[in-house]
């Protein structure tokens, strides 16, 4: 499994540059310089705090970071995309709920505080993992409050068509940079700017059997024949769990995913009879049907 990187490493990881997605729109943009920026807020912080633990801590936190860094929801344009920027967002002390979780976090991890990311739909807020009480929701956007139980599980139920577990809405850090740049694209749509739509889907892969609308924008153009969601699927499952980049726990606890069951004995399918059934399918499929999946770049117009 990929090994637990700190939360301030999202501005600038390996698998997705949280602060580099500005660049898209700027690139002139001194990425160093804002990184600089948030590691000064770190030793700042931790001077203030000093020794002090627990609730104590995370109130040092909101008070810093509300307070006196003046951090806050956007509540007047909320769409605009200056509230995904990062580097505006640093300038400016307002975002949208997502990318200041991403600098709270960025802040709380260094002080020891464990938090994540929990994408809910249509809003994000942030998982206080404590050690000696069950965890803590807090909206970043409305100045830290702590949530409920019930207003989490109500934002669940609203946006799902069924009940479903606030542990399914974990964030990965891969997973907040795509939310970040999908915000940034549907800002875009908002103000029809043809132009930041295509540098935004330029970081984006278009997985359709048709280059059509934002698929032909894409930098890259998967390619699927229709009726082969299932083999593309099955791929992405293959490749991740060669990773071993899963969570083990959740995927036994709340997925099918560990293993195939046959329909005809309703038991479990060794590989041996699910190598010996692939190799008996493929001989006999027509060779028409067996054409790879393609990745292809869109032509410029």
């Amino acid at each position: 499994m990929e090994r637990a990187v700190p939360w301030r490493q999202l501005l600038r990881s390996a698998n997705g540059h949280a602060l580099l997605i500005a660049k898209i729109e700027n690139p002139e943009l001194d990425v160093d310089a804002y990184e600089q920026e948030v590691h000064l807020m770190v030793d700042e912080l931790k001077q203030r705090v000093g020794s002090v633990k627990g609730e104590d801590l995370k109130r040092e936190l909101d008070r810093f970071f509300f307070e006196m860094r003046g951090f806050h929801g956007s509540k007047f344009e909320y769409y605009h995309r200056s509230n995904s920027y990062l580097n505006e967002v640093i300038d400016d002390r307002e975002g949208l709920p997502i990318t200041l979780a991403v600098l709270y976090m960025a802040l709380a991890e260094p002080l020891g505080l464990a938090m994540e990311g929990v994408g809910l739909p249509g809003h994000f807020v942030v998982r206080w993992k404590r050690v000696d009480a069950e965890p803590t929701y807090i909206d970043v956007f409305d100045q830290g409050r702590a949530m409920t139980p019930a207003e989490v599980q109500e934002i669940i139920e609203k946006g799902t068509d069924e009940p479903a577990p606030v542990e399914s809405f974990n964030a990965s850090k891969g997973g907040i940079v795509d939310r970040i740049l999908f915000n940034v694209l549907r800002a875009s749509q908002e103000e029809r700017n043809i132009a930041a739509m295509k540098r935004t889907l330029s970081a984006l892969i278009a997985i359709d059997p048709r280059r059509e609308g934002l698929a032909s924008k894409a930098d890259v153009w998967l390619r699927v024949r229709p009726g082969a969601d299932g083999a593309l699927a099955l791929s992405l499952t293959s490749e991740l769990m060669r990773m071993e980049a899963y969570d083990p726990d959740f995927v036994r606890g709340w997925t099918t995913a560990p293993a195939l069951v046959r329909r005809d004995t309703g038991r479990s399918a060794r590989r041996s009879t699910i190598r010996d059934t692939t190799a008996v399918a493929a001989s006999a499929m027509p060779a028409s049907t067996m054409a790879p999946i393609s990745a292809e770049r869109p032509v410029s117009s």
